[in-house]
């Protein structure tokens, strides 16, 4: 059997009432000392099998590379994968990690830098154009490529028209702009060709009648009618026009030009309107109020100018930290103003007063495009570093990092309702990603919370508080709660019976009491405590009570009459918190001061006192019984956790801590892994028949350290397949084939004082430090049928004949397919 060996501890002092502190920081004095002990358990290794299996395990590896630059490839092979081998772990491993990701399709094609991407009016459509010289169409729900339109050169821009029924594309270098009817695909009509001979800059779709405006190298700016017919012709600006934007209401449309100045059109009959002077370098871009009655500008000068649209006045400059402004806009209410510049950071302004509310920064190059959802409620930044940050423009919070993008991308573009976010890039590619940000189903407000418990079945929760009131509710919309009133000041436990009828809570006022569950009453007071309670346990037929105190004695009582029937004393030096096993057979006391190290154990049906469990190396920190019982697992100051044989008090091993310690433990729902937390940011699970390590969790890797004082033992879901730790901060769920961080619920900024997986295992139970109970949606949890389908509703397409050829290695002939 293996023994570590670890320096002795001493200790002069008495605990302190509550000693877990004092062995959280002892604790860190002896990190390191059992890690050179610790056994990794060999990675993840390819199943020895062929055909079907085989075919599975290659599957899944290929998957497993794409989950970040192709996620919508990676589900399609993970499909295939699960028809190969239904029941994989590694095959569920992997549809968890994927679905831990926002779900995004690549929209391929384009053999050149992507310039743009934009949605149809109607979102069912996107529109993509490149410098290779084709625009293309793509079903917005799949992401399936539909049509190309074919241009005479590199695409500068293209957009929709109003009604989505045409698309424009502006060509570089050219004098033209060419009109495609969007259902066919066929080319309508050319703008300006034959006329100037003059490069086209800009080009668009005015928002309500759908008059198309150009601007082109020279300045001039040239009106056509819905026909394509040319309605008027101006060249107030003597340079290059940069920018073009329309009033939402279609009243007028302005240009920016090289030369410095805005004009102001209408965009009925074509005729200037308002000149616009005071900038001292070119605009790069234009954004108009939704209202129509200011219009932004941002300029190569790092200056952003509020301007007052009926006289052409500039009512304020903001001036942000970039040497150039590259994008500006509103907010959908127009009290907002969004910038974005060459350093990387976005800026956001009060419309009115110009007062900078917030800086987004992060990015590591300058962005490119700023934008707001279209309820406002979400902003996104792109730029040089090829990320895509998406934030919360009411508190600055960072919600979503999408990577995958190789190179700067150039355009963002959220869909009409919000969901999606649409980004193109150099690297030739499109990104069409859904941005499902799970968000609590249910919130109720508790106030103070000091002890918390869960029934068996995971359907009623019982909240006790300062002023001695016990809730018993059912987390959800509509569901019950009955109030237990009789402690006397805090409540400071509570537990279930194992059928979840009565409840047990224990209170400052040295009493335990029994309740039944549904109807409240009070049921027994078990008085006889000189101190304070520190556990208290049902045994599993629900007719005893077992009571821990600070007066060093255990007490066992008869729930019917209120009265002991055993007592044990003389724990002069002082415990943690004891374990009662599952059959209630046994009962553990692990030993604080002298004696440090032991572990004492009785046999509950005579009340034999057995062999204490010896090995640890000073205090313990907590005790466990495996659900069936068979097995012990015990954490000490040493750094180690111990399994042992709970019949015999054999030692089986000794589970190297690694750099974090061991603090807690609990068992899998099967009782063959172990979830071990440390006092470092470190959580591990270990494989209880081989005693090794199976994979080191680094809780940073989901920003959130776990401490022991702050941190509930780890949870796992109800098929194992899961594992949740929570701290101070937040709660984390991680994947225990692979020990993966898949999820981090959003705890509301409140903090996590205990959290629970829910009954089905489909959602998280949050108890916020402020004493908000959150039911959350859980997007890795459930079953692979569940994660399959909710990924294929938005990542769902078929397999080309070439990728079939490829993954799957059929015999195919695909001569005849484009390969989009």
């Amino acid at each position: 059997m293996p023994h570590t060996s670890v320096p002795s501890a001493t200790h002069a002092e008495r605990p302190p009432r509550n000693p877990v502190w004092h062995w959280a920081w002892a604790s860190l004095l002896l990190l390191g000392a059992c890690s050179a002990h610790t056994r990794l358990a060999p990675p993840m290794q390819a199943p020895e099998a062929t055909g079907a299996t085989a075919l599975a395990w290659e599957l899944t590896t290929r998957a497993t590379d794409l989950l970040e630059s192709d996620p919508q490839l990676a589900y399609l092979l993970l499909a295939e994968a699960e028809k190969q081998a239904p029941s994989s772990p590694q095959v569920e491993s992997a549809v968890r990690r994927l679905a831990a990701r926002p779900p995004c399709a690549v929209l391929r094609g384009h053999t050149d830098d992507v310039s743009m991407a934009a949605f149809s009016p109607s979102g069912d459509l996107i529109l993509t154009a490149s410098t290779d010289g084709t625009a293309r169409l793509f079903e917005a729900r799949s992401g399936t490529w539909l049509k190309v339109l074919g241009g005479a050169g590199p695409i500068r821009s293209a957009g929709f028209s109003p009604d989505g029924s045409f698309i424009i594309t502006t060509p570089l270098n050219l004098d033209r702009a060419d009109v495609w009817e969007t259902e066919t695909g066929e080319e309508v009509g050319l703008l300006g060709e034959q006329k100037s001979f003059e490069e086209l800059m800009v080009a668009g779709f005015s928002p309500i009648r759908g008059h198309i405006v150009t601007g082109s190298a020279s300045g001039a700016v040239v009106f056509y009618d819905d026909w394509g017919r040319e309605q008027a012709r101006h060249h107030e600006h003597t340079r290059r026009v940069t920018a073009l934007a329309f009033d939402p209401l279609d009243r007028w449309v302005a240009t920016g030009s090289a030369d410095g100045t805005v004009h102001l059109w209408s965009t009925y009959s074509g005729d200037h309107s308002v000149s616009v002077s005071g900038h001292p370098s070119p605009p790069r871009m234009l954004a108009s109020s939704h209202d129509g009655q200011r219009l932004l500008t941002a300029s190569a000068d790092g200056v952003v100018r509020l301007v007052d649209v009926d006289s052409g006045k500039i009512l304020m400059d903001l001036r942000g930290t970039a040497p150039s402004a590259r994008w500006a806009d509103f907010s959908p209410d127009d009290r907002l103003v969004l910038s974005a510049g060459r350093d990387g950071v976005a800026h956001l302004w009060e419309a009115d007063s110009g007062k900078l509310l917030l800086d987004l920064g992060g990015h590591s190059g300058a962005l490119e495009q700023a934008i707001f959802s279209p309820d406002g409620k979400r902003v996104a930044t792109a730029g040089e570093d090829g990320l895509v940050r998406v934030w919360d423009p009411s508190t600055g919070a960072l919600l979503l990092e999408l990577r995958g993008h190789s190179a700067p991308v150039n355009t963002l573009a959220f869909s009409p309702d919000g969901q999606r976010l649409l980004s193109a890039s150099k690297d030739g590619t499109a990104r069409l990603c859904t941005l499902s940000e799970p968000r609590p189903s249910w919130r109720g407000e508790l106030g103070h919370v000091s002890a918390v418990a869960i029934s068996p079945d995971k359907r009623k929760l019982a909240v006790g508080s300062a002023d001695g009131l016990v809730r018993v509710l059912e987390p959800g919309p509509g569901g019950t709660q009955v109030e237990l009133r009789g402690h006397l000041g805090r409540v400071e436990s509570l537990q279930f019976s194992l059928d979840g009828q009565r409840i047990l809570s224990t209170g400052e006022d040295l009493t335990a009491r029994v309740w039944e569950t549904l109807t409240g009453r009070e049921v027994s007071t078990l008085r006889g405590h000189a101190k304070s309670l520190s556990f208290a346990a049902f045994f599993p037929d629900g007719t005893r009570v077992l009571t821990a105190s600070r007066d060093e004695t255990l007490l066992v009582w008869d729930v019917q009459s209120g009265q002991t029937t055993k007592t044990l004393k003389g724990f002069l030096y002082g415990y943690t918190t004891p374990a009662l096993s599952p059959d209630g057979r046994y009962v553990l006391l692990p030993i604080l001061w002298a004696n440090a190290g032991s572990v004492l154990r009785w046999e509950t049906l005579t009340w034999t006192s057995l062999e204490p469990l010896k090995g640890h190396v000073g205090a313990l920190h907590a005790v466990a019984f495996s659900p069936d019982g068979q097995y012990i697992v015990s954490t000490g100051v040493d750094n180690t956790a111990r399994l042992w044989n709970t019949s015999t008090g054999q030692q089986l091993s000794v589970l190297g801590c690694g750099p974090g310690g061991a603090v807690q433990a609990s068992f899998s729902p099967d009782g063959k892994r172990l979830l071990i937390l440390g006092t470092r940011e470190t959580a591990d699970f270990w494989d209880v028949a081989s005693g090794q390590r199976m994979y080191p969790l680094r809780t940073s890797a989901l920003s959130a350290p776990v401490w022991p004082v702050l941190v509930q033992a780890g949870t796992f879901s109800p098929d194992g397949r899961l594992a949740l730790t929570s701290t101070h901060d937040t709660a984390s769920v991680w994947d225990t084939t692979s020990g993966a961080a898949l999820f981090q619920a959003d705890a509301q900024g409140l903090g996590v004082q205990w959290s629970s997986f829910s009954a089905d295992g489909r959602e998280l139970i949050l108890v916020t430090n402020d004493g908000v109970v959150l039911r959350q949606d859980c997007p890795v949890c459930g079953s692979m049928e569940e994660l399959l389908s909710r990924l294929g509703q938005t990542l769902a397409r078929q397999l080309t004949c070439q990728e079939r050829t490829l993954y799957l290695h059929e015999t195919r002939d695909c001569a005849g397919e484009t390969r989009e």
